[in-house]
């Protein structure tokens, strides 16, 4: 900016905002490239003695919850879990959806878990029997 324009007298310009004695990029040698500046809560900052140590911490959660992600999301796909096959034996009478057999029920995925489907909720599960499930999967079989 033009000097001459910063040098006028506002009544709203505290001392204390008068950067024109300022040196830029001062403290730019601190932040490696690609560094981001993150400012963390006194109760938080209080943990750690230094950058090195946030960094540290921060790659082991994301370890953590990248392990923790992978494994939950092939057991959402594959496994329904007891309490959705109880609430779907209920909602679906403990019988088929599409004719009401009730011989050789199985706990169907709307989405198959091949095409990341889950099981995480009885929305997506319906009973169906093996006359009409196995066709789905094996075209032979009908």
């Amino acid at each position: 900016m033009n000097q001459e324009l910063n040098n006028t007298d506002e009544p709203d310009m505290l001392d204390e905002y008068d950067f024109s004695g300022g040196v830029r990029g001062k403290y730019v040698s601190r932040f490696p490239k690609g560094s981001s500046v993150i400012v963390l809560e006194p109760d938080v900052a209080g943990v750690f003695e230094d950058s090195e140590l946030v960094n540290q911490a921060l790659r082991t959660l994301t370890e953590a919850v990248t392990r923790l992600a992978s494994v939950t999301s092939a057991e959402h796909r594959t496994l329904i879990p007891t309490k959705v096959k109880l609430e779907v034996w209920s909602r679906d009478g403990g019988k088929c959806v599409i004719c009401g057999a009730t011989d050789e029920l199985h706990f169907d995925h709307d989405v198959p878990g091949s095409k990341a489907g889950t099981s995480i909720t009885a929305a997506t599960v319906k009973l169906l029997c093996a006359r009409h499930n196995l066709p789905k999967t094996k075209p032979g079989l009908r």
